[in-house]
This record gives structure tokens, sequence and C-alpha cells, in this order.
């Protein structure tokens, strides 16, 4: 009898290990435990584990990372179209795709500003903190 509590698994069980990857692509643990075939209670039991959560964890940023890479090599794709686009016989699919290629470059305008004026806070906070 162990009088410290639960002593937290160093490794997954092959049943936890075989879960993960349904659990990692649902966004509720409700659809993980029914795309697992298990039940929401043991897959909430598995939650208080560190070392499952910090796997799921893991599995979830990698998909992000991998998502993230994907939509960058097709941003390549997409401009190109668009390039083809503006030289389209139609007015009305230049004019869409000009309005398109105008908003993004605003869009993208706006992010690199925030990001300058956070680098600046980010100075500013810096500076302050050092002069205490």
């Amino acid at each position: 009898m162990d009088l410290n509590g639960p002593t937290p698994k160093s490794t997954l069980t092959p049943r936890q290990a075989t879960a993960l990857p349904y659990i990692a692509s649902t966004s509720s643990l409700h659809q993980g435990a029914i795309r697992a075939q298990i039940g929401l209670t043991t897959l909430k039991r598995w939650m208080n584990e560190v070392r499952f959560r910090s796997e799921l964890q893991r599995m979830r940023d990698e998909a992000a990372s991998l998502a993230k890479v994907k939509l960058q090599s097709l941003m390549l794709k997409s401009v190109l179209v668009l390039d083809e686009s503006l030289d389209d016989p139609s007015p009305v699919l230049r004019q869409r795709t000009a309005r398109d290629i105008i908003a993004a470059a605003l869009r993208s305008s706006e992010i690199d500003d925030l990001r300058d004026r956070m680098d600046v806070l980010d100075d500013t906070i810096s500076r302050v903190k050092k002069q205490r």
C-alpha cells in the first residue's frame, strides 16, 4: 500500500497509446472518447495523468505545426493563382482578385504594425523593470 498516493506512470499503456491519435484529433473529450471507443470516465481518469496529458498536448502541437507548414507551402501556389487571375479576360474575376489581394496586403500591414507596437511595448516594459 502506497501512503503517498498514486505514483505517476512513466509510460503510456498500449490502450492509451492507441487511443491518443483519436483523442488528439477531436476538439472535445466527449468526441475523443467516442472516436477512441473508450468510456468518458476512463478518458477523464487518463487526463489526470501527467504523462498522458503531456503526450496529448505534444500530439496536438505536432499536428498544428504540420498544418502550419502545409498552409505556408500552399501560400505560394495561391499567390501564383491570384497572379494568373489578374490576367484573366473576365473583368469581374480581375476585380475580385484585385480586391482579395488588396485586403490581404492590408491585413499583412496591420499585423506588421501590431508586431512593431508590441516590440515597443516589450522594450518599454523591460526598461521600466530595469529602473526599479
